[in-house]
């Protein structure tokens, strides 16, 4: 489903393990197939002996492997967490509001909305914030007015001197698009990303999609940049950790707040398989900041004007190394290849002689 879905990795079991810290450190290893593993383990074992129970030869083996796996990988989880992280202290802002800004917005409506984002990076700012990070499509934009929401955006960067990732959207009459923007602290426009993956929503409207990687260098560690839905995708999710990215910034915008902890939880897992932090500022949803083993460092959920801001202190380094990275599906291809193969020789078993 992972491989074949316009949906990615979304709606996996495996993501019920989001708060599960010891279980989810398997991610690094192998990925979600690794956390969907150890999930239908204990059920598959129990299956096994309602359906054969006595008559299973020598069946303490499987029941003892189960064990075995499980307390081998909750153990690993264990060890894996004790690693001390050493970095550099970042500060943080998130800042989102959930009122959405289409082109047909009154001029005094997206006004009032836009001056607020304005209100609450500057106050961020002046709270020490270093970083600030702003949701998925803060507005529907012509090409003109995006022209000049980005030299607004530079200045309010210059003005207080902070990194500001800006989420938008572009509509040009033909094909709409879905950017995050990443303005230095001198107002220069230092990063740009077109969202890969599209939504329902998106995928409707006929989105265009982007196909480049966006990597920055920020104090001396790389930042990456994804737009929500891409965060779906382990695909997408490893080749940022094969770019050595240390924080990925993630505007999102989810479809209600229970949405919104599983899609964060998505997004924290892909910092697990490839030993990155997560700063995710979502509307309709949860504004997060997570490291490189899936520790929540601060959480809130969003809210309608005047909005909500979140401030989170990340001990920034450089990436955890993960095997995930390295083999990428290769455990969940094996086990799609051990499923199979019985299968398929039970079939021609079946067969009648000729």
């Amino acid at each position: 489903m992972a491989a074949l879905l316009p949906d990615g990795n979304w709606g996996s079991l495996a993501y019920s393990q989001g708060d599960q810290l010891p279980v989810l450190q398997i991610a690094s290893l192998f990925g979600t197939s690794g956390l969907l593993f150890l999930i239908t383990l204990v059920p598959s074992a129990l299956a096994l002996a309602i359906a054969d129970g006595r008559s299973l030869r020598h069946g303490w083996i499987a029941y003892a492997i189960t064990a075995l796996l499980l307390a081998s990988s909750i153990l690993y989880g264990y060890v894996r967490l004790q690693r001390p992280v050493r970095g550099v202290e970042t500060t943080f802002g998130l800042v989102s509001i959930d009122d959405p800004i289409g082109l047909r917005a009154s001029a005094s409506y997206a006004a009032n909305i836009l001056a607020q984002y304005d209100r609450r990076v500057e106050e961020l700012a002046a709270q020490g914030a270093q970083v600030v990070v702003l949701p998925e499509k803060i507005a529907m934009l012509t090409p003109q007015m995006a022209a000049e929401r980005q030299q607004h955006f530079s200045a309010l960067a210059r003005q207080n001197r902070i990194w500001l990732e800006v989420g938008a959207g572009i509509d040009d009459g033909k094909r709409p698009t879905n950017w995050a923007w990443l303005f230095a602290p001198d107002g220069a426009l230092a990063a740009i990303y077109e969202k890969h993956h599209m939504a329902p929503p998106e995928r409707r409207d006929h989105y265009a999609s982007g196909a480049d990687y966006s990597v920055q260098t920020i104090d001396g560690q790389s930042y990456g940049l994804a737009i929500c839905k891409d965060m779906h995708f382990a695909a997408l999710g490893r080749a940022y950790g094969q770019r050595h990215a240390a924080v990925m910034l993630v505007p999102a915008w989810d479809f209600d707040y229970l949405d919104g902890w599983i899609e964060a939880r998505t997004t924290i897992v892909r910092g697990v398989e490839n030993g990155y932090d997560i700063v995710r500022a979502s509307r309709e949803g949860l504004l997060t900041a997570s490291d490189a083993y899936g520790r929540i460092l601060a959480e809130v959920p969003s809210s309608v004007m005047p909005g909500r801001s979140l401030m989170a202190k990340v001990v920034v380094a450089a990436p955890v190394p993960t095997l995930y990275t390295r083999i990428g599906n290769v455990f969940g291809w094996l086990c799609v290849a051990a499923a199979t193969l019985p299968l398929s020789l039970n079939r021609t078993s079946a067969l009648p002689k000729t």
